[in-house]
């Protein structure tokens, strides 16, 4: 997370309309930077800082996280996910991924979102659930976990 942006959200959530209706869980790894600023906030009965766990991941109902692998996990698990990009080369991918498989919400490059523009795109998932469904709907079957026998399957025709 090279831009903070797990607290820029906390920050975010904290003032959300809808936070009484839902359970955050901000996941950080090992690599953390600001484990120790993560330590000092106070706790607060729906939002929590956990280390990385994927049994937290299997349950969730929405997601949001940065463009990249965890991306295409969270889209394997049917989850239907909000993502951002840190560098605008993220956040590039991150739209065309939305624009092309729809089964995303992309909100752009993290220092171009403002908090409205938060609020709106959550919002819309939390409370339409037509928009989920067809989110979900888009996602299935998408990533298949074959991925490596399709790339060793060109390596063999390569050389």
């Amino acid at each position: 997370d090279p831009s903070g942006s797990l607290l820029i959200f906390y920050e975010w959530f904290k003032t959300f309309n809808d936070n009484d209706k839902i359970k955050i869980f901000f996941l950080y790894g090992e690599a953390c930077n600001y484990i120790e600023t993560i330590n000092k906030i106070p706790k607060l009965s729906n939002i929590s800082f956990v280390p990385f766990s994927e049994n937290i991941i299997k349950e969730a109902d929405i997601a949001l996280c940065a463009f990249g692998v965890t991306l295409y996990e969270l889209v394997y698990l049917n989850i239907q996910t909000i993502s951002f990009g840190h560098t605008l080369m993220h956040a590039q991918a991150s739209k065309r991924f939305c624009e092309r498989y729809k089964c995303t919400i992309d909100l752009g490059l993290l220092a171009d979102i403002d908090k409205d523009m938060f609020y709106e795109n959550l919002d819309s998932l939390i409370n339409n659930f037509q928009k989920r469904k067809l989110l979900f709907e888009n996602s299935l079957n998408l990533v298949d976990g074959k991925g490596v026998e399709r790339f060793v399957k060109i390596l063999e025709n390569v050389c």
